[in-house]
């Protein structure tokens, strides 16, 4: 829509200096393997490659990153997982999806959908060539990246016809949702998040089919999810909502809530921040036999 709200902006910037004060605050961002262009009309909308230098599991994720669809927080969202992945021997692919990036009267929908769909059915169309396995390509997402993220999670079932490439699926094996915006409804959404992707005068009917948690069926991929309970700019229901509706639909998912992080807190790693969850994350996905 418009704007996104000034608290979700200056947060932001609170996180970003936040993430300056980590022990891999300085660290070069990593040089693609590749950059695929996902639409021909539609410049800047991009899957960034990046490969495993050594052991390779099979597994692919793509990342959005958050930023409330009005900007993407690319590099504590985005790069700094890239080197965590590929550490795993994980392939990762940084999705640059549709955000309003301040103009005014824009609503985003379904562009952003349809960017989210459009990369998981590159990913697995392109699988032999990245050395990955079909049935194992995830997507990973941060704030309202997480919205996206567990949109595609939830409405794979109809894409567009230019959403698909090589009659490749749209739907992600697994999601990994990192304090993600999930709901529309009004008590807890994020509200620059719901106006810049449906707009302001959205109908109750949009409202409801961007609310995630009323979308689950039990064909709803299986999900990794984490926030904090103090998160004051995304509220912890979202993400106990979704958790609640998976399980409903009997989809085996993991959830993680810490008492404190506040939003936007990346890895979880830096000075006095206790929210690291990586290493629930690497069990999961070993459990789920993604990694080794």
């Amino acid at each position: 829509m418009k704007k996104c709200d000034h608290n979700y902006l200056l947060c932001g910037i609170i996180f970003m200096t936040i993430t300056l004060t980590g022990s891999d605050a300085f660290a070069e961002n990593p040089k693609p393997d590749e950059i695929i262009n996902l639409w021909s009309s539609q410049p800047g909308i991009t899957l960034e490659v990046f490969l495993p230098k050594t052991a390779n599991t099979g597994t692919g994720i793509i990342i959005c990153p958050g930023g409330g669809y009005y900007g993407l927080m690319k590099t504590y969202e985005g790069y700094d997982i890239v080197n965590w992945l590929n550490s795993l021997g994980i392939a990762a692919f940084v999705l640059t999806y549709h955000v309003t990036a301040g103009e005014p009267n824009i609503v985003l929908y379904p562009w952003p959908i349809k960017d989210g769909r459009k990369a998981v059915s590159i990913i697995r169309s392109q699988a032999d060539k990245y050395s990955l396995k079909q049935n194992q390509i995830g997507i990973m997402g941060f704030s309202a990246g997480g919205h996206l993220a567990s949109s595609i999670g939830t409405h794979w079932q109809k894409p567009d016809t230019d959403d698909i490439v090589e009659n490749a699926s749209c739907r992600p094996d697994f999601m990994i949702l990192i304090y993600p915006v999930i709901t529309f409804q009004k008590e807890y959404t994020h509200i620059g998040s719901r106006e810049n992707l449906i707009g302001r005068d959205a109908n109750d009917s949009r409202v409801n089919e961007f609310s995630n948690e009323l979308q689950v069926d039990a064909d709803t991929p299986q999900a990794f999810i984490v926030h904090a309970t103090d998160d004051t700019v995304v509220p912890v229901e979202n993400a106990l909502m979704f958790y609640a509706a998976l399980k409903k639909a009997g989809v085996n998912s993991e959830m993680h809530i810490f008492s404190k992080g506040g939003h936007g807190f990346g890895m979880g790693f830096q000075k006095d921040m206790h929210c690291d969850w990586r290493p629930n994350c690497v069990q999961w996905l070993k459990n789920l036999k993604l990694v080794e």
